[in-house]
């Protein structure tokens, strides 16, 4: 389940997205009316598979719908940089992506994308700082974390999870369609393999 399945479920059902004390959604308190509603029987036309667990739950959102514009959202092309390096030249640029900028024998080559607010380098960086976090810091070691994170399942979506000193990477084998492996987000985790 999706953020934006969320909020269209909260909108159909005439739910208010309740808000946290600096204006943002309270995405875990409308997870948990969701969780409710669900309970007492509720039932939606647009409903999509979710995880079973609250965690899962939580963590499923930081999986936001795919952008519209694929040729806009990759931009220009990075060459000759890999792994915290095709990272911080996406810091440094603000744009662009990187191909095959981490590679996994389980996976192989995974591509490093600037993104926008929902998925990509961009994505992580904002998620972070509405959660409060340092998110410069935070992606110090992204590289690490999908390379050698260890690969806990495929999801519903389809997409790779991959678990890493506290921290969960997410890959996707596809964007909108078109075969191209990449970082969809990254995010703490209190999951266990």
């Amino acid at each position: 389940m999706d953020v934006g399945f969320l909020f269209g479920w909260a909108k159909e059902q005439g739910v208010k997205v309740p808000q946290k004390s600096d204006g943002s959604a309270n995405i875990n308190e409308l997870f948990a009316m969701y969780d409710e509603w669900k309970k007492k029987g509720g039932e939606s036309k647009s409903e999509s598979a979710s995880d079973s667990s609250a965690n899962d739950q939580q963590n499923s959102a930081e999986e936001t719908p795919e952008p519209h514009n694929v040729s806009a959202l990759l931009g220009e092309e990075f060459k000759g940089v890999k792994g915290q390096d095709a990272v911080n030249k996406l810091l440094k640029e603000k744009q662009g992506h990187v191909k095959g900028a981490f590679h996994r024998e389980d996976i192989g080559d995974i591509d490093l994308i600037w993104g926008d607010d929902t998925c990509g380098l961009q994505h992580i960086l904002k998620r972070r700082e509405e959660q409060g976090i340092n998110a410069q810091e935070f992606v110090k070691d992204l590289a690490e974390v999908v390379e050698k994170g260890s690969y806990r399942k495929q999801n519903k979506r389809g997409n790779y999870e991959l678990l890493y000193n506290g921290k969960m990477a997410i890959v996707s084998p596809e964007l909108q369609g078109n075969k191209m492996t990449f970082l969809v987000t990254a995010f703490k985790t209190t999951i266990k393999k």
